[in-house]
């Protein structure tokens, strides 16, 4: 989405966010009428982090949606209870890509301190979604916005980081699995 003339830096914003925080700039004016700055923008990040999973999706990871479809399947994906869900999806429309890989990078985001595993019938499948959500998790925008989970160098902050498994900081110790874990069975 491209800020076109006469778009306010509040529309431009929640067009760009998918419209699903613009309770949070209608209560934090101070933040879109500042001058543009580093800060303001992880803070904007932060935000859309904590808003929505979609806009995290679509703005942080830069994963292509359409309005009209992953908008309906990822509200879907919220409100399934069942612990073991089916999308009739056909290939391309990013299943894994929004369902596994992009959903897990929220969770450590938003709650670093889970651990999740990642298992597929053959490891390097499971090791090749490891690969993506690792990638997505050393994002500059996230690691700068989130600098008390992420870290640019996590092998000089003393985390695994490999290719098998990695880690992120975590707030509370005494956690010995690591946060992604990919396994074959």
């Amino acid at each position: 989405i491209q800020r076109g003339r006469g778009m306010t830096r509040k529309s431009f914003l929640t067009a760009l966010l998918g419209g699903l925080c613009c309770h949070t700039f209608a209560t934090m004016p101070d933040i879109l009428t500042r001058k543009k700055s580093q800060a303001n923008e992880l803070e904007l990040i932060r935000m859309a982090v904590r808003s929505s999973f979609y806009g995290f999706a679509q703005v942080i990871l830069g994963i292509p949606l359409s309005e009209r479809f992953h908008r309906p399947m990822i509200a879907w994906d919220d409100a399934v209870t069942e612990p073991m869900s089916l999308a009739l999806v056909p290939r391309g429309y990013m299943k894994t890509a929004l369902r596994v890989e992009a959903r897990i990078a929220y969770r450590v985001i938003t709650d670093p301190s889970r651990t999740h595993l990642i298992a597929s019938s053959v490891a390097s499948l499971a090791e090749a979604i490891a690969a993506n959500i690792r990638k997505y998790l050393t994002s500059e925008k996230l690691v700068a916005a989130f600098p008390d989970i992420l870290s640019l160098d996590p092998k000089k902050d003393g985390l695994t980081w490999s290719e098998k498994e990695f880690e992120v900081k975590r707030p509370k110790s005494g956690i010995r699995e690591h946060t992604v874990e990919p396994v074959g069975v």
